[in-house]
């Protein structure tokens, strides 16, 4: 007698039908599902391919007193909300039609909410204080005016994101929060700049729009974790004279008040002569004049020295300047460049004040060559035609250019530092100048290239014996002594480095040399003493007195130099994608006195940059329609900006 089957109490067989050997049939899509042994794939299957069932059969409640008929079909003693059926046609019609009602929404009535959830609630300190600094973020970093706080849209904006927000007006803002932030974040930036053991200044001057005077400092270093930290030191109203003793005596109280003035190394500005005086002279600190005003320079020498070129690039500009003043010819320009399919581009005018303008203007003058020769065809205006042989002038102008805009962009980064590059990109630059005298060019070009060259070596003629430029480029991991185009120059800074190394070894010995020695006499006698406690004769006791009287340091001071010098010159070049920083982060160990001069060395800055930067943001603080902001407002504003996120 076979054994009793075993009851199917579970309700997921309300949507199957028992089939052969621990299989069973979907009533609904009859497919055959294994059940063996739990009923986990009839459940997973119900969920993935009918949903609505299975969302029916959660939230139904069935008995567990279930028993099997003949046909192997669950019946329910008590009656389940979906009353089961004895055939499988049945099952099929009950479950579509489950499947059909559950897709149909439901309609609940909505709770009724309190009174109370309607009233806007008291907003507490912090909360507070958080929104009230994200408002001061539109005015230090977004340079919003402070009357933005009275404009009906904005106070609209804000009282739909957040009712309970009071505001603050206009006169809170700006005598009472924004001078509060700015106390904040000068501590902070104290604080940091005190634990730098070396810096590098920049200044330079600007006058703003109300032909007031300003000057402005920054300073960089490395920080403990081998970091590069710019820091904005002033930007503060000169109202006297820029003589040199005035800009040394601004410079100096600078210095004083942030206490860095036994700290920089270098000072880095524009190549006045008033500054370079201050600096040099009355300060006594070491200059160097920006790196990419020279090579400004160094262009503007080589396009003024020929007569030819210098009358082709003022018809260049008469033309484009014809296109910027005129909507009629710039949209005949642009029209002919949607017509054959080209995104329309917009010629660019010189600016003198501009690096590398005059070649932005020429690339795209090239650029849009067949176009501009068609629009001046058709339009009627006496604009000066350039012969072919003045285009093909033009095509090699922009070849001979390019790489000094490359350099020029290179060395103004600010997320690292460029003294190391100076010597590498300003030999490459006489590099490309040579190849470019060897090859094929129109005489006059020719010309320009030979006077950039002989430019190059007069501005540039002492970057390679600077002190500070030659250590930034070694202590480059890419670069080394690479790019010294002189062997001597190769010998001395590295016998330099190893003097440096020295140095740093000789001060540590001669501040441990009285204590080691004490304690190891100490040690000495009391093993001796020891030892003779317990035996008469000490045969230990003599040796230890000969190990220590014969006793020699193991390398001099000089030796270990020239060992890790030596190690850090053998290892590979990185990448010159790779940033020196994070290299000297990652190897500080294995080049332990290297990397302390590392870091009291490679925050110099190749050029004034960051003043630039500094003077566009303040042109937008200073504009013509806040042209009245007290100037200490203004400065707060700038040195919030420009050190907030520190």
């Amino acid at each position: 007698m076979s054994p009793p089957k075993r009851q199917k109490t579970s309700d997921i067989w309300n949507f199957f039908t028992p089939d052969v050997d621990h299989y069973a049939k979907c009533n609904i899509c009859k497919k055959i599902i294994s059940y063996k042994p739990t009923n986990s794939n009839m459940r997973k299957h119900i969920k993935t391919n009918h949903p609505p069932v299975a969302n029916l059969t959660s939230q139904t409640n069935y008995s567990s007193n279930k028993t099997v008929d003949a046909n192997g079909h669950n019946s329910a003693i008590n009656e389940p909300s979906i009353p089961s059926t004895s055939t499988s046609n049945d099952n099929l019609i009950t479950c579509v039609d489950v499947e059909v009602q559950a897709r149909q929404p439901s309609i609940s009535k909505p709770k009724q909410q309190k009174i109370s959830s309607f009233i806007p609630r008291k907003l507490g300190v912090s909360a507070n204080k958080i929104i009230t600094d994200k408002l001061l973020k539109m005015f230090t970093q977004d340079y919003q005016p402070f009357s933005m706080v009275q404009d009906r849209g904005f106070n609209d904006f804000v009282k739909t994101l957040n009712p309970s927000y009071d505001i603050p007006n206009r006169y809170t803002i700006s005598k009472s929060l924004i001078p509060a932030r700015y106390e904040e974040v000068l501590l902070k930036c104290r604080s940091l700049l005190a634990n730098a053991r070396k810096g590098c200044i920049t200044t330079d001057c600007w006058t703003s729009i109300n032909t007031e005077s300003f000057i402005g400092v920054t300073a960089h270093f490395i920080d403990e974790h081998f970091k590069i930290k710019s820091i904005l030191l002033a930007c503060q109203l000169l109202s006297d004279r820029h003589t040199s003793l005035n800009l040394a005596e601004t410079l100096r109280e600078i210095a004083i008040d942030w206490n860095i003035q036994n700290k920089i190394i270098l000072a880095v500005s524009d190549n006045a002569a008033n500054i370079k005086s201050a600096i040099t002279k009355e300060l006594g600190w070491k200059f160097f004049g920006c790196f990419a005003h020279s090579l400004n320079l160094v262009v503007t020498d080589g396009l003024n020295v020929n007569s030819e070129i210098i009358s082709l690039i003022s018809k260049i500009k008469v033309i484009v300047g014809h296109f910027k003043r005129s909507a009629l010819s710039n949209e005949k320009l642009r029209a002919l460049q949607k017509k054959s399919g080209k995104e329309p581009l917009k010629l660019i005018q010189d600016v003198a004040t501009r690096w590398n303008s005059t070649f932005y203007m020429l690339k795209r003058f090239v650029e849009l060559e067949e176009y501009i020769r068609s629009t001046i065809a058709v339009i009627d205006k006496d604009l000066p035609i350039l012969t072919q042989e003045e285009w093909k002038i033009c095509h090699q102008l922009c070849k001979v250019l390019k790489p000094f805009e490359e350099v020029t962009k290179t060395i103004s980064g600010e997320k690292y530092a460029t003294c190391s590059l100076v010597i590498p990109l300003s030999n490459g630059l006489k590099a490309v100048c040579q190849n470019f005298i060897n090859r094929e060019l129109n005489e006059n070009v020719k010309v320009v290239v030979e006077k950039l060259n002989s430019s190059l070596i007069e501005r540039f003629k002492n970057v390679e014996h600077s002190n500070t430029l030659a250590l930034c480029t070694f202590l480059d991991p890419r670069f080394k002594m690479i790019p010294f185009s002189e062997e001597f120059l190769k010998v001395n800074l590295k016998k330099r480095v190893i003097g440096m190394v020295t140095s740093i070894l000789l001060g540590r010995q001669s501040a441990k040399e009285t204590a080691t020695t004490a304690e190891k006499e100490t040690e000495l006698n009391v093993n001796i003493s020891e030892s003779d406690s317990d035996e008469e004769l000490s045969i230990w006791g003599a040796f230890q007195k000969t190990v220590f009287s014969n006793a020699q340091p193991k390398s001099t001071a000089n030796s270990q130099a020239i060992v890790e010098v030596q190690r850090y010159l053998e290892c590979d070049l990185v990448p010159r994608s790779k940033n020196p920083c994070e290299w000297w982060s990652e190897n500080r160990y294995y080049y332990p006195l290297l990397s302390e001069i590392f870091q009291d060395t490679f925050c110099a800055i190749a050029t004034s940059v960051p003043c630039e930067r500094l003077f566009s943001k303040a042109g937008q603080i200073i504009t013509e329609r806040r042209n009245r902001i007290n100037s200490n407002k203004a400065s707060m504003l700038i040195f919030l900006n420009c050190n907030e996120d520190l």
